[in-house]
């Protein structure tokens, strides 16, 4: 067999020998033939050019270890017909002709491991360039988040705390620095308050964006304070339209302590609970959905429902961030977990309450990321005072 059989058939035992490789394979061999003559073609006249193509060029299938690999065992096979054909007739000879072959295929793998370097500094430095250029990005895109949180944070209201009938506690997560959540709270009058949560669908940028929207749709609408089921449905009739494909859960809930009554209008929002505070076995009340979500169907028929207040009982409303938390085994914490979290709470007040919630969450959640919006939101009434 020749040399160049052998070699192929030692090359075919470290790499696969597709069309492209078997090209370039040869020109390493054509290369060595030229470098033993006095005179070879232009495009083997300038061994850098010859391995910086091959390192470089998309035509060009083969690695830096290949073409080491191939360059060593091409010597080696050239070294042994050497050893086998000259150096029994002439040893002189052979030692000369190994010297020769060393130095080139050593010439040879030099320029490789240079031009081999000078693409990793090149391939690095474009790799730098690219990051610094993330990281400019990055800055600028937190800069802004910083910016719409600030904004967000003066949009969304502080909670009233003037009335020892009433009292409201608030958990507000976003998953980035701003969210899709927007609540209101809002005492109308000495003895009435309205509660509003509403979760646009999406989250991060895209949602916020249009909160500023749903926010000035229910602040105009907010003249039928004591009409749930009318104020939806005019926010329904004015986002149609104004927020392309996305929608809008809401719960819109009225409280008159002096009537002591609440009406609410549930568009499509996770149902909200009143869990008594007296009786160690509370009987939770459920404010179920009364309606479609909000911006998406130009006709749609909603419902309020008036519910009668016992003496001392925490309203809870939230977001679905909060029951659609997951678990390392794909379970969901869902309305059950939230209402377990509740569980022999009577006796602590809202904040707690909330701080119980949490842990609750985090210790269900395990390492799982967080996927939405969380929000909160707890109205403790005493009525009897």
């Amino acid at each position: 067999t020749s040399i160049i059989e052998r070699w192929y058939r030692q090359l075919s035992k470290t790499s696969t020998l597709t069309l492209p490789k078997i090209i370039n394979f040869f020109n390493i061999y054509r290369n060595r033939l030229y470098s033993l003559t006095d005179t070879c073609p232009y495009e083997f006249s300038d061994l850098n050019r010859i391995v910086r193509k091959m390192l470089s060029s998309e035509d060009y299938e083969i690695t830096f270890e290949e073409i080491y690999n191939a360059e060593h065992t091409l010597r080696e096979e050239i070294l042994f017909a050497l050893l086998r054909q000259i150096s029994p007739n002439n040893r002189l000879e052979y030692l000369i002709g190994k010297e020769i072959v060393v130095q080139l295929s050593d010439q040879f793998i030099k320029i490789l491991h240079e031009e081999f370097s000078e693409e990793l500094k090149k391939d690095l430095n474009e790799q730098k360039i690219a990051a610094d250029e993330i990281i400019k990005e990055k800055e600028s895109i937190d800069s802004e988040f910083k910016i719409a949180k600030k904004l967000q944070t003066k949009t969304l209201q502080k909670l009233p705390e003037n009335d020892e009938k009433i009292k409201f506690s608030l958990w507000y997560s976003p998953l980035m620095h701003v969210g899709g959540d927007y609540y209101s709270v809002n005492q109308l009058d000495t003895h009435e308050y309205a509660m509003f949560l509403a979760d646009i669908s999406g989250h991060g940028i895209s949602a916020a964006m249009l909160l500023n929207t749903v926010k000035i749709s229910f602040e105009q609408y907010l003249i039928h304070k004591d009409r749930p089921e009318k104020l939806i449905r005019k926010m329904n009739d004015d986002l149609y339209g104004k927020i392309g494909d996305n929608f809008v859960t809401a719960i819109y809930i009225y409280i008159n302590l002096k009537k002591k009554i609440l009406r609410y209008c549930n568009a499509g929002h996770p149902k909200a609970f009143l869990y008594p505070l007296d009786v160690a076995r509370p009987k939770v009340r459920f404010l179920r959905q009364t309606g479609k979500v909000i911006g998406i169907f130009q006709k749609v028929t909603f419902r309020e429902e008036e519910l009668h207040l016992k003496e001392r009982e925490r309203l809870v409303i939230y977001t679905d961030g909060i029951p659609e938390t997951f678990n390392q085994n794909s379970q969901m914490f869902g309305e059950r977990g939230l209402l377990r979290a509740f569980a022999n709470s009577h006796e602590i007040d809202g904040e707690a309450a909330i701080e119980k919630v949490k842990a609750n969450l985090k210790e269900f959640q395990g390492d799982c990321p967080i996927e939405d919006d969380r929000c909160l939101i707890l109205c403790d009434t005493n009525i009897s005072k």
